[in-house]
């Protein structure tokens, strides 16, 4: 592309509202022309096999061959991309403080946490290593532009806490990526930043399960909050959430002082409903292969609703409080033949401090896992068929 292509393209529209993954597809669409190209590496612990047929647009995805290791983070794909926006593409003359696109990565930490969410893998991107000049050394030249070092992973402990995650995957499965021109731009930017936490909760999971709750929690919340607004009554939602409260503020001071209270009490309360919201109308179906109905997390709805407000309760007082996830939902998911336990078992759990009720701690990491991955993927797919993909 040349320079005056790209002065004609930035005047006519300055700011890009996408993320960059959609924004330079996009570029790659409206103007042909020769630009550079970088690789990168990225890393898991998964078995990779096959790789896409065609590339998807400016991108490309290739197998690395590697053999993985358990517990390191080995070249499991390599990643090529066109660079068709320049930094002046995002920018105004006159710049104001935006936040809409930042996540803390790239272009290259999109692409892996989309594929890490798609193939349910740990991926993240290592910094760029080669670059394809238009017209130089078609074999490319090794480089590095970051001074960030390669993602590191640190070992699982002797059971996985998320079961099969290092599995084989074939890299053949990402016809998904395909629909990300024809999103809209704000659901666009929810899908990446909801991939780059979903992507960010399964990398430290092992070892930091209470922060994998916190990631896949928030990564609910984005997409839940790029959902079409609902006006819910704060009265209602004081009733649903906080039944004893609500009685006893109507005992106290009648009808008049409940709307008072729901009032003031009603966007944390909107956030706990629309979380658990989004959850129930995508959530995907149960685990094909599970363990006995006492160790099962229920799926029916009104189990479900309680159990995930649970959760949510829990992510706010790690958030505000200070006060890490129940270990009991962090401890590994044990075997039941071929499946796994999805709660924890027993009356109540005590240690390290604390002591935790059963029927307080409703499933363990891997069902919400399931439950998350499963309803980011749904609502991705009904963003797409929805724009006409």
């Amino acid at each position: 592309m040349s320079g005056n292509d790209r002065k004609g393209r930035r005047s006519e529209k300055k700011v890009r509202l996408g993320p960059m993954t959609q924004e330079n597809w996009k570029a790659a669409i409206e103007c042909a022309g020769k630009v550079p190209s970088y690789e990168c590496r990225l890393y898991s612990d998964a078995h990779v096999i096959g790789e896409p047929e065609e590339s998807f647009g400016p991108y490309q995805i290739l197998n690395a061959l590697d053999f993985p290791v358990r517990g390191a983070a080995r070249t499991a794909l390599l990643f090529r991309y066109e660079e068709h926006l320049t930094l002046d593409d995002f920018y105004e003359s006159d710049p104001k403080t935006d936040t809409d696109r930042y996540h803390g990565g790239g272009l290259a930490e999109e692409i892996a946490a989309l594929i890490s969410l798609i193939l349910r893998m740990r991926l993240k991107a290592g910094p760029e290593v080669r670059r394809f000049d238009p017209d130089g050394d078609p074999k490319g030249r090794l480089m590095r532009l970051s001074q960030v070092g390669d993602p590191v992973l640190l070992p699982p402990a002797s059971w996985a806490i998320l079961p099969g995650m290092a599995a084989q995957r074939n890299a053949g499965d990402l016809a998904l990526l395909r629909t990300i021109p024809q999103l809209p731009a704000d659901k666009a930017n929810a899908l990446v930043r909801a991939a780059r936490l979903y992507q960010d909760a399964v990398w430290v999971a092992e070892s930091q399960p209470s922060l994998a709750w916190v990631y896949l929690v928030s990564a609910v919340e984005v997409v839940a909050g790029a959902q079409k607004k609902t006006k819910w009554s704060p009265t209602g939602l004081l009733r649903e959430y906080e039944p004893d409260l609500s009685k006893r503020l109507e005992e106290s001071g009648g009808e008049e002082l409940v709307e008072e209270v729901a009032k003031k009490v009603a966007h944390l309360l909107r956030s706990t409903k629309k979380f658990i919201e989004f959850l129930i109308e995508f959530k995907p179906a149960a685990p094909e292969k599970r363990p006995p109905e006492s160790y099962r997390v229920s799926w029916q709805e009104e189990d479900l609703r309680n159990d995930l407000k649970k959760v949510y309760d829990w992510r706010s007082k790690a958030l505000h409080d200070g006060t890490p996830m129940p270990p009991p939902m962090c401890d590994p998911a044990l075997p039941n033949g071929e499946a796994f336990w999805e709660k924890p078992m027993g009356k109540s759990v005590s240690g390290r401090g604390g002591l935790w009720r059963t029927e307080d701690t409703p499933m363990l990491l891997h069902i919400f896992e399931h439950l998350v991955r499963g309803a980011l993927l749904r609502w991705w797919r009904a963003q797409a068929d929805a724009g006409g993909v």
